[in-house]
């Protein structure tokens, strides 16, 4: 069916009012809706229609909201506790199932954070021809998410909380991982980036050959000076941060307590230690059971 001439500006708005392809491709049937009302309605005019278009734009950001929100509850604690790095992995291939549930997964990530993370299965030479790889003892790694996003400064701690949710939400189907930083060969690596866009890190996945080991934690009182003050909530996000992965076991980051829901969170310099911070305010979140307002 041709469209209607006075269709294709207003069109061209939603498009262009989305920030990736997968929001776009996400909210399809809303925007169905709203060019078939634009088209029968006093809103066919260009200029007026761009009111209706801002406020469906608002409609799928609070519906997409709330679905981040129920995928982030259904992790629990008891996830966080199960899930510790792995590094050697079977030769099983990921299943179907578990395939398209994780591709699921990233594609909500992708949509909500405005970023282009990409499921790789079957590669093993991002991690095969890889001198740190071997040196960090990553055995037959063929499956990882590559973190990609925009060249900006909130990029890579955003990509640390999106991406912790892609791995907790593997954990729960049995799958293991690893956060990779620097032991993987980014000229092996198969991804497709834009212009404007980076990749950070990768994450190794698989069904590996154990189920790792926890890793060594600072005390709560080492990263937050005001337990004894604070609410019990806020001590059980504290436990449930430390218990989160970080760039060589670094947890530079640091807690303190504002009031009602209000964190306020910081890091020492250190590698990767914006992806740490994203990490630990997801654990903090899980944790705590609270929606927190970070400062």
């Amino acid at each position: 069916m041709q469209i209607c001439s006075h269709l294709v500006p207003s069109l061209k708005l939603i498009i262009n009012s989305f920030l990736t392809v997968q929001i776009f491709l996400f909210f399809v049937d809303d925007i169905v809706i709203v060019m078939k009302y634009i088209y029968l309605s006093e809103y066919a005019s260009f200029n007026k229609s761009r009111v209706i278009i801002k406020n469906i734009l608002y409609i799928c950001q609070y519906k997409f909201n709330t679905i981040m929100q129920e995928l982030i509850k259904e992790i629990t604690l008891d996830t966080i506790k199960s899930r510790h790095s792995v590094r050697r992995y079977t030769e099983e291939p990921l299943s179907e199932e578990h395939n398209n549930i994780l591709k699921e997964i990233v594609d909500k990530c992708n949509a909500s954070g405005n970023f282009n993370m990409q499921l790789i299965t079957d590669e093993p030479n991002a991690f095969g021809k890889s001198f740190f790889a071997r040196y960090g003892k990553f055995y037959n790694v063929r499956n990882y998410i590559c973190l990609i996003g925009p060249k900006a400064k909130e990029t890579e701690e955003r990509l640390g909380y999106y991406g912790e949710i892609v791995v907790l939400k593997a954990q729960q189907l049995g799958i293991n991982s690893c956060w990779c930083g620097l032991s993987y060969s980014k000229s092996n690596a198969i991804f497709k980036i834009n212009d404007g866009e980076k990749l950070y890190a990768l994450i190794a996945l698989g069904y590996g050959e154990n189920q790792g080991v926890q890793h060594k934690s600072k005390s709560p009182d080492k990263i937050s000076s005001d337990i004894a003050s604070s609410p019990e909530w806020y001590l059980e996000g504290i436990e449930a941060a430390l218990l989160g992965p970080s760039a060589v076991n670094q947890q530079k980051f640091h807690f303190r307590y504002i009031n009602d829901n209000r964190v306020a969170v910081s890091t020492d310099w250190g590698f990767y230690n914006k992806t740490d911070i994203g990490i630990a305010k997801l654990h903090f979140e899980i944790g705590s059971q609270k929606e927190i307002s970070w400062i």
